[in-house]
């Protein structure tokens, strides 16, 4: 099932499984700038592979905006990172949560908080959620600043667990207010 949004200048999509979708996250896997603020490690290409496996696996017959999805440049079709909205478990108990990781390349740019802000408000007035979690790594300050500029406030250490994982680990939790008066969503 096809899924699009777009901003001013960028647009999310579904990844393909095609040589350019699968060499640009085989390079980003393998970044150690981007990869110390997820799992805190790199993945050669077979096992960026594999993970995508199991990616796509645990997205199968979930809904078409669960899942992060694609970021390319409308300018250009050149792939940037990927963000998006994704359902998860927060100390054992269902949520969805906002992410995003982008090439260096494209670090500091404002590009996060286009994407961020676009797929919370999808979130809002799709998904009808008043609020919504982003989930940081404490040394990541500059997602922790994306998500402050989104209006998101610190709510403490969870246990985190991704769909697609199978072990949970501690990260810091933000919850994002997207309806409130001030919420992210009156502010697009």
């Amino acid at each position: 099932m096809g899924f699009t949004l777009d901003t001013a200048r960028l647009r999310f999509r579904n990844r393909r499984d095609d040589a350019s979708d699968i060499s640009f996250f085989v390079a980003m896997f393998a970044d150690p700038d981007v990869m110390r603020y997820t799992n805190g490690r790199t993945y050669d290409a077979a096992e960026t592979i594999s993970v995508l496996k199991i990616v796509d696996a645990g997205e199968e017959g979930r809904e078409a905006w669960d899942g992060f999805k694609v970021l390319e440049l409308k300018s250009t079709t050149e792939i940037i990172g990927w963000c998006g909205l994704r359902q998860c478990e927060l100390d054992g108990t269902p949520g969805v949560e906002v992410g995003w990781a982008l090439h260096p390349t494209f670090w500091r740019q404002g590009f996060a908080t286009e994407a961020a802000q676009r797929a919370c408000v999808y979130a809002y007035n799709e998904l009808r959620l008043e609020s919504i979690d982003a989930m940081i790594k404490p040394a990541n300050s500059s997602s922790i600043l994306v998500v402050k500029r989104l209006g998101g406030r610190h709510v403490g250490t969870v246990s985190y667990r991704m769909h697609a994982m199978t072990e949970s680990m501690q990260i810091e939790r933000y919850c994002i207010s997207l309806g409130a008066a001030g919420g992210v969503a009156n502010h697009h």
